[in-house]
């Protein structure tokens, strides 16, 4: 990442923490301001003074090389929510295969994890559109074929390429359509815990979200994870709950291969932290939540990561 003063372009080469900093600093530093949270809390809004970003990103999955968010954390309150704007989307965005190539296996299997939840959340967002639907179902196939070739052997290029491809539909998908609960309520996990990955909170609150989803949604929310079941090579012949449900076992399946607990208590997370959980989520991950296919009710978020936990 670098930034001289007297720069016109701000180049951000690394993971999606680094290309999201990048946002933020562009920010602060065309707007003279110290502080980027005012702007993550709505109280300022950004102009066309912020800093144009170039990104390069270093991994495939947090598709913050092509999307108008950045995600912030309070480290004095351990809040942290997502921002956007249009005047923090990267003017040019360079992927280069040589640069991907060298994550270590345990990046490979979480960011292609947190570029998996981006499109299946994509599908079923209250914000989806055919056209994101094309892209989000390539992306979900592309992801269950090549992820765990990816994280066997990081000089297989094919799969490399494939996981960049997807990691790209996927933040192409989620500007438009937006995410929906798992992350509004992933976000919070590693804000209060720092030490867990945002992907390794993504993988403990996604089944749980999926089969409240499932048992909870309408007929045409059912059909949506039947199709993402397919989309992951699962044997699905009918529209039901029990072959959505299917979508849920080969997500499940995917992370054993990679090595991916789906237990938040396994990475330090602790219960007497649920209800901070809770609250931050409902404020820093209401408009996710607002896109959720079921709207969750208080007590649904608190059980949520109950049993995530």
């Amino acid at each position: 990442m670098g930034l001289e003063k007297g720069c016109d372009v701000f180049v951000a080469l690394g993971g999606g923490s680094t290309i999201d900093a990048a946002k933020g600093i562009a920010v602060g530093v065309g707007h003279d301001d110290d502080d980027i949270w005012p702007y993550v809390c709505r109280e300022k809004d950004t102009t066309e003074s912020t800093l144009p970003v170039i990104a390069i990103p270093s991994t495939s999955g947090t598709g913050s090389h092509v999307t108008w968010y950045t995600v912030i954390t309070n480290q004095e309150t351990k809040e942290k929510g997502a921002y956007a704007s249009r005047f923090i989307y990267p003017k040019e965005s360079i992927v280069d295969m040589d640069i991907v190539s060298k994550m270590p296996p345990n990046v490979t299997a979480k960011t292609g994890f947190d570029a998996l939840a981006h499109v299946m959340e994509t599908y079923l967002s209250s914000g989806a559109s055919p056209i994101t639907d094309l892209l989000a179902l390539r992306a979900i196939e592309l992801v269950a074929q090549n992820l765990p070739r990816a994280f066997r052997d990081g000089k297989d290029m094919d799969a490399r390429w494939n996981m960049a491809l997807a990691d790209t539909y996927a933040g192409i998908c989620i500007t438009p359509s937006r995410t929906i609960m798992v992350h509004g309520l992933g976000n919070t996990v590693s804000g209060i815990y720092p030490k867990i990955a945002h992907a390794e909170a993504l993988a403990c609150l996604t089944p749980p979200i999926m089969r409240f989803n499932i048992l909870k949604g309408k007929p045409s929310i059912v059909s949506r994870y039947c199709d993402i079941a397919r989309a992951m090579g699962e044997d699905v012949t009918n529209t039901d709950r029990p072959n959505a449900m299917k979508s849920v076992d080969a997500v499940e399946k995917l992370l054993r291969s990679v090595g991916i607990s789906t237990r938040m208590s396994s990475y330090g997370a602790d219960e007497k932290d649920l209800q901070t959980m809770t609250e931050y989520a409902l404020k820093f991950g209401a408009g996710a939540i607002a896109c959720n296919p079921v709207r969750p009710t208080r007590a649904d978020v608190l059980r949520m990561y109950r049993e995530a936990l």
